[in-house]
């Protein structure tokens, strides 16, 4: 386990947010926690913004994503392209 000395850590604006926040005790801060815990909120803000979209095109463009199909499902959809039709 890696642990930091408060001081250091706290350079780190959310890290720092953390500390404020009482998400960290007053001995030494395990990395693996910050990451932890900056992992959760960074999971909940992009929850969020995806919660927002309306469509699934949306969320594409949101997160820069070219293709959200693998290779294998464009396959499939191209061998029953009648069931991907409105």
């Amino acid at each position: 386990m890696i642990l930091l000395k408060k001081a250091v850590v706290k350079q780190s604006l959310a890290v720092n947010h953390l500390i404020e926040d009482d998400c960290a005790n007053d001995g030494p801060i395990s990395v693996s926690n910050i990451i932890r815990k900056i992992l959760a909120k960074t999971l909940l803000v992009m929850a969020n913004m995806i919660k927002q979209c309306e469509r699934v095109e949306w969320v594409c463009k949101l997160f820069n994503i070219k293709n959200h199909f693998t290779t294998e499902e464009e396959k499939v959809s191209r061998n029953v392209s009648w069931a991907f039709e409105h």
